[in-house]
């Protein structure tokens, strides 16, 4: 036991890396190998474990090109140099899963989707062609009593004019971003980035490379609320429920008879396919190549937001080796955040969890409120912080985004190493012991 706190206490003194944070460290130019080691000796400096080397806007270095590589080359060796964990984030920007356009380039079948309700038009029949769109799933009628049924368009005018409402539902696609729960457009993106840099790093996997960050995944659409679409989803349905799904589609929006049942199994099919065609797919691949997984999912805020664009974000932390959140601003909040994401890792005996933290804080945010921000976080179950960002330049516009730029940058970077001390102590105390809760 005395051995133990030695050890323990010695951690706690002079923390390691796993529990030191790891910020985004945004690529946002024209990349320079020299600048890029020099950068990682000043993190080093600070007393960081690692960042993950993130694609963002202003980057003049092709993504995913030799040029690119070759930079992360430089950055693996300088960072076993001086001994911090390189890590790579997933994505061109965000949301995760288009491989900087690779994959959607491939055309319809790969696009994110979502449908909507709208009331059938008779002029918008005769003048636009609801017979010739090709995105519309199917025309309904609902009667008084609440019942819905498919009809065809010519039978449409007939009950309208008996006053009955008729509705027309379409499907639209997100042509920048992907069809989650395809499992043939997430096997392209692996085959664009994650089998690329395997390719490239084999023998730095898991030993240089850590692994990957995976940033906001979630369904189409243009705002919150929408519902997810995807071509696969009628046959899943039929092989799931034994229904077809086109003929009761009005219940996902409309009270109609039957609809607690129909949603139910509707939004448990899309959070499954989602889980399993995705986080799992790419946390399977890393397992298998001696890789981790990290990263957070998108519209974590309410339980309403998560279900919404996500069917719900406590199913893909088990596929996660550090699970995660986002913390946007200057504020804290609800604590449901974070404590569904320890909840989990603590179910499932994970030790760290993840805080993509202070993106959007601005310019002038001060320790005291960086540190309020991160303990409100850590009270409720999070152990490792990911700060955002530290900006390779903030020339031009690049200071506009979401500030700050917790880098060299700022007046008080020599400084700083403080403040990535007492975050890490707090890691390595919050990340030993076992979470007595009362329920």
């Amino acid at each position: 036991m005395r051995q133990i706190m030695t050890c323990w206490l010695k951690e706690f003194d002079n923390p390691s890396n796993k529990y030191r944070p790891l910020p985004f460290w945004s690529w946002n130019d024209r990349l320079n190998p020299k600048v890029l080691r020099w950068q990682i000796q000043e993190m080093h400096k600070a007393g960081l474990g690692g960042y993950f080397m993130h694609a963002r806007g202003g980057l003049k270095t092709e993504y995913l090109r030799d040029e690119w590589f070759k930079c992360i080359a430089n950055c693996i060796d300088e960072g076993k140099k001086v001994g911090l964990n390189s890590w790579v984030y997933d994505e061109s920007g965000w949301p995760s899963g288009f491989a900087g356009g690779l994959v959607t380039a491939h055309g319809d079948k790969y696009h994110g989707r979502w449908i909507t309700l709208e009331d059938y038009s008779r002029d918008c029949n005769k003048h636009s062609g609801y017979k010739q769109s090709d995105n519309v799933l199917g025309i309904y009628v609902i009667d008084q009593a609440g019942e819905s049924k498919r009809i065809t368009f010519e039978q449409a005018e007939v009950y309208q004019e008996t006053g009955k409402r008729v509705v027309v539902i379409k499907h639209h696609a997100n042509r920048d971003y992907i069809d989650v729960m395809n499992s043939e457009a997430v096997e392209l993106f692996i085959h664009y980035t994650h089998e690329k840099y395997f390719k490239l790093f084999e023998s730095e996997f898991g030993n240089g490379l850590k692994g990957f960050f995976t940033d906001e995944p979630r369904f189409s659409g243009s705002i919150e609320g929408d519902v997810p679409w995807s071509y696969v989803l009628p046959g899943e349905f039929q092989k799931r429920y034994k229904q077809d799904l086109l003929s009761v589609l009005p219940l996902l929006f409309l009270p109609c008879t039957g609809y607690v049942e129909v949603r139910h199994q509707f939004w448990q099919m899309v959070n499954d396919l989602f889980v399993t065609n995705f986080i799992k797919r790419i946390n399977d691949w890393c397992k298998e190549h001696n890789c981790k997984l990290t990263g957070h999912i998108m519209m974590e805020e309410s339980i309403f937001s998560q279900m919404t664009s996500t069917g719900g974000v406590m199913p893909f932390y088990e596929h996660m080796d550090i699970p995660g959140i986002d913390w946007l601003r200057r504020k804290i909040s609800s604590p449901i955040v974070p404590k569904q994401v320890s909840s989990v890792a603590s179910q499932l005996g994970k030790p760290f969890v993840l805080t993509e933290s202070y993106a959007l804080s601005g310019w002038d945010v001060s320790f005291e409120d960086l540190k309020w921000i991160a303990e409100w976080q850590y009270v409720n179950g999070v152990n490792l912080m990911c700060q955002h960002l530290q900006g390779y330049t903030i020339r031009g516009l690049r200071k506009r985004d979401y500030p700050p730029s917790l880098f060299i940058q700022q007046p008080w970077w020599n400084e700083y190493k403080i403040f990535n001390d007492y975050l890490a102590r707090l890691g390595v105390v919050l990340s030993h012991g076992k979470q007595v809760v009362d329920v």
